[in-house]
């Protein structure tokens, strides 16, 4: 399918509602901000820019209009005006304050807080530096745990693109949404994956672990995954789990056993 031009993703953006996001909103939303991810006309972006800022003067707009500002500031800072990254940042942090249930919003600004430490440290953020960056984005995930799927597929873009950074980024963040009290199926699920391939192996375990009991109809695969990370560690108690979840009929499970 034919991506939407810039233009008309623009144009159907303006004319969101001010009240809240529906699932078609938010849609909307990430159809425009995947147009202008696409996008490397600094000119057109610019202009776009211009007109969004007009629209949140006086009145000062409405949650959309400024995480639709946000996202274009933080693609024109991603394509050189590295100033862009700190107004992005107060774009999103505006827009989390005011509507903290939305996960694009705590998304956009984890995005823009790793591009500040990037550039402020001149290099790849670690440690200390990290921490807003992946705090924000653990927002995204507590609030929409669909966000943790999202971060899983980031971390593995930015592991074929030898990108460590993004990498420990994404990990970090599901560290932070996994340390609640009881985190989502989603959110153990893709911690566990993710710690195993970049992080710590017993921790991917622990968190597979406690993935096993809210797996529901993916308990197949929930028992494979535990069964692989304890072959990982050397554990011969891998087998039982391993055929235990071989019974299970779910698809993501099934493709997983034919890979093996």
């Amino acid at each position: 399918m034919r991506p939407l031009p810039l233009v008309f993703c623009l144009a159907a953006a303006l004319a969101v509602p001010a009240a809240g996001q529906t699932p078609a909103q938010r849609t909307l939303m990430e159809a425009f901000r995947d147009s202008i991810g696409r996008s490397t006309d600094t000119a057109a972006l610019g202009q776009l820019e211009r007109k969004a800022v007009q629209r949140v003067r006086g009145n000062r707009g409405t949650p959309s209009d400024h995480l639709r500002l946000g996202y274009l500031t933080l693609r024109l800072a991603e394509l050189g005006r590295t100033s862009g990254y700190d107004d992005a940042a107060s774009e999103f942090q505006w827009v989390g304050r005011v509507e903290p249930g939305w996960p694009l919003a705590w998304y956009g600004l984890g995005l823009a807080e790793y591009g500040v430490a990037q550039v402020r440290g001149s290099g790849v953020p670690m440690g200390p530096a990290l921490e807003p960056a992946a705090r924000a984005m653990a927002r995204a995930v507590q609030a929409d745990s669909r966000f943790a799927d999202r971060l899983l597929a980031d971390a593995s873009a930015a592991r074929r693109h030898r990108d460590h950074g993004r990498s420990l980024l994404a990990l970090e963040a599901l560290r932070f949404a996994g340390r609640g009290r009881t985190p989502p199926p989603a959110v153990l699920a893709a911690l566990g994956q993710l710690e195993r391939e970049i992080g710590d192996a017993r921790s991917s375990l622990r968190a597979f672990d406690a993935w096993l009991p809210q797996s529901g109809r993916q308990r197949g695969l929930a028992l494979l995954e535990v069964a692989r990370t304890r072959f990982l560690l050397g554990r011969a108690d891998g087998v039982a789990p391993y055929f235990d979840g071989a019974v299970f009929d779910d698809t993501v499970g099934v493709r997983h056993y034919r890979d093996d």
